[in-house]
């Protein structure tokens, strides 16, 4: 017989062991004070459950322990699961109120409550905007709710539970905007121009149809204009916002028209002013708590500002990227047929035009700043705008008209066919911006897909001279063809570049040389065009403040390819490279005179001339078919050891390109910042292109350091 083992006689110590000595007898304190481990005074309920709040939930056993009946654990799972149903199908009942969607929410949704003062006739502040329509997706813990209450069913319990009250609020400064200074509704009527100059200033946004954004309704924004003038306590911050910054871009557009006019624009303050006061209405209107029209507000501002502005500004994509999570929070990138019950069709349209302008912004300042856009198309399903114009469609339309043909050139037609561009070109951006190059099919397959979407574009947007328009057409007209073709000259440019530095003497990838090329010279040469219908007594002078800085950007980008392809290309004849020189010298020319006018065209005119020292050297010279300058140029570019001069020389011939007047004078550049040019050149193998876009980008005033643009 084997001798007992150790373990026989330490069973006591085993906790898991099956044959464990069991004590059968009531537990004398409640369930929650036994899970807790605290001392229970066996009232009902007990003290520790009431201190908590919890005392409905204050249970005995009455099974005695170690008996095995899990019907003690069912009785706290149900209870536990029954507290948190409630409090979430209470925290799902209070925003469902605040967020029940209206068949006139776009008509209330620059409406806000009025305080106390205002009610009684006192010139105060405006207290609480209409709450938005609020979209949760599949992650969010308010679709958890139906599963809950399946499970609760099964359990057949219900008690009412109580929850404690909110935290005390206090305030503090917007997060994104910062200290932004409160404005009263008084101190709105103050910045206000007069009735007269009001009018004119709107009236001059909307008819600049380049500059006015599709969803803002013509004749819906003039009712509320009517209506704010009448009782100016009846509209919210957030509509009043919309109204500054519409009063900036018309104040600018105004200021090109009536220059020189003494009695017009008397009360019109400078635009900055109102760009200022737009940004206190948002802050006023708290334009981050889901407000409806939160979105439209935070859109037209950023508009208005880039409106002012030619230079790349990173604050305005950072703009464009916080409307892109608030229209998101609200639902925008939906179908809004999907997922607002009761929309109206004159709601769900305007909704389509805010979702394209979002996407459309994010993608274009996210391009011109080197980053991915943040809307990811497979998240989306709100459908295209409807080629529709404000006279077609109202707010009382039941049933909206069938789209407009394809005939007309109207700015809507212009925006929907974008539209159709913005998923395509979403895809180059991450095709170009990849940490990798990708394979050369997908190129080929990208060129491709740009070329269907080329031919799609309506004949009447198809791009033509400027000289050869029609004088019938409005210039807004002209600007949207050519929107249209820069954008997608843009998206060849920036997919086939890589090939004009990699693998550059392979004949494989010629066809994506060739077509960056063209591109870029087709681009150059709108430049030129563009700039003399602009210039003085041209067709386009006085509608010159429609060209807007983002058709600037596109400029630049096809200067500085030129500049890659003259100095890095082996393949071009002499006569090709000969060309591309005289086109680098008038791009020049023209960024020279912009110079005085924003920073980046002084930067890239500065880059133009370092670059044209360099191929301008007499052994280049000699291998063109003709020597340089031409001898039909008005102007003639000397390079000296203090600078480039420009001047005239009156015996020779005028080129009709080069016969809008320029300034006269110097145009220096400082040598002590910039290495010798022979040394830096010599050796195009030596220079990082990737880098050299960021030379546009380089402060002005800071000493520029090149040797970042060397591997």
């Amino acid at each position: 017989m084997a001798e007992p083992g150790i373990s026989n006689f330490t069973s006591v110590f085993r906790a898991g062991e099956r044959n464990r000595i069991r004590r059968n007898r009531l537990a004398v304190s409640c369930t929650a004070c036994q899970r807790r481990k605290s001392k229970c005074d066996r009232q009902q309920p007990c003290g520790a459950c009431e201190k908590r709040s919890e005392g409905p939930s204050c249970k005995f056993s009455t099974v005695a322990e170690g008996s095995g009946s899990s019907s003690g654990d069912r009785r706290q799972v149900q209870l536990k699961l029954n507290k948190l149903e409630q409090m979430v199908r209470t925290m799902a009942e209070n925003e469902a109120v605040n967020s029940t969607p209206s068949s006139k929410s776009h008509e209330t949704a620059h409406t806000g409550d009025i305080s106390n003062g205002l009610a009684t006739g006192d010139v105060g502040k405006i207290n609480g905007e209409e709450e938005g329509h609020s979209y949760k997706g599949a992650t969010a813990w308010t679709n958890i709710v139906d599963s809950i209450r399946d499970l609760q069913d099964l359990l057949d319990s219900n008690e009412d539970l109580r929850h404690p009250a909110d935290d005390d609020r206090f305030e503090e400064a917007d997060p994104f905007l910062g200290h932004a200074s409160s404005i009263t509704l008084q101190d709105v009527l103050d910045l206000l121009p007069s009735r007269q100059d009001s009018d004119l200033l709107i009236s001059s946004y909307f008819n600049a149809k380049f500059q006015a954004i599709p969803f803002i309704h013509t004749h819906q924004f003039q009712r509320k204009y009517e209506a704010f003038l009448k009782d100016p306590a009846s509209a919210g911050f957030l509509w009043i916002s919309i109204l500054f910054s519409i009063l900036c871009a018309g104040a600018k557009i105004a200021r090109f028209k009536y220059a020189g006019n003494t009695s017009v624009l008397t009360t019109v303050r400078h635009p900055q002013v109102y760009t200022t006061a737009s940004v206190q209405c948002l802050v006023a209107g708290q334009y981050l708590k889901n407000k409806a029209g939160s979105v439209e507000a935070v859109l037209m501002h950023a508009h208005s500002r880039n409106v002012l502005r030619l230079d790349s500004d990173a604050v305005i994509w950072a703009m464009y990227g916080l409307a892109v999570r608030l229209a998101q929070r609200q639902g925008y990138h939906r179908d809004p047929l999907k997922i607002i019950p009761g929309i109206t069709p004159f709601e769900a349209e305007m909704r389509r035009r805010v979702w394209f302008m979002i996407q459309s912004s994010d993608l274009l300042f996210s391009f011109q700043n080197g980053m991915p856009a943040m809307v990811w198309e497979g998240a989306c399903d709100a459908p295209h705008p409807t080629n529709l114009t404000d006279d077609d469609f109202d707010e009382d339309t039941e049933i909206m008209p069938p789209p407009r043909g394809l005939i007309d050139p109207t700015p809507i037609l212009a925006y929907c066919t974008k539209a159709y561009m913005t998923p395509l070109m979403r895809v180059i951006m991450r095709h170009a911006l990849a940490v990798e190059l990708p394979p050369y099919s997908e190129t080929i397959r990208l060129n491709k897909a740009l070329d269907e979407w080329f031919e799609s574009i309506p004949s009447c947007l198809r791009y033509r001279p400027i000289m050869s328009t029609s004088f019938t057409d409005p210039t807004y007209t002209i600007l949207h063809r050519l929107m249209l073709e820069l954008v997608y000259r843009k998206c060849q440019m920036v997919l086939n570049r890589p090939y004009l530095s990699l693998y550059k003497d392979d004949p494989k990838y010629y066809e994506s040389r060739r077509i960056c090329r063209e591109a870029c010279s087709i681009l150059q040469n709108w430049q030129v065009e563009l700039d003399i219908a602009t210039s003085p007594g041209g067709r386009m002078h006085q509608d010159r403040f429609m060209v807007s800085g983002l058709t600037i950007q596109h400029f630049l980008i096809a200067s500085t390819i030129a500049c890659l392809d003259v100095t890095e290309s082996h393949d071009l004849n002499p006569s090709e490279r000969q060309q591309r020189i005289i086109m680098l010298h008038k791009s020049q020319e023209i960024w020279s005179r912009a110079g005085a006018e924003f920073e980046d065209a002084r930067h890239a005119a500065k880059l133009l001339r370092a670059v044209l020292v360099k191929v301008d050297s007499p052994s280049t010279a000699s291998e063109a078919d003709t020597p340089f300058p031409p001898p039909q140029m008005s102007r003639i570019i000397q390079a000296t050891g203090q600078g480039l001069r420009i001047s005239d020389d009156a015996s020779v011939a005028q080129d009709p390109a080069f016969t809008t007047p320029f300034p006269e004078g110097d145009y220096p550049i400082n040598f002590d910042q910039v290495p010798d040019l022979n040394d830096l050149f010599s050796s195009t193998e030596a220079l990082n292109w990737k880098s050299i876009d960021q030379y546009l980008r380089l402060d002005q005033a800071t000493d520029t350091n090149w040797s970042d643009m060397l591997p």
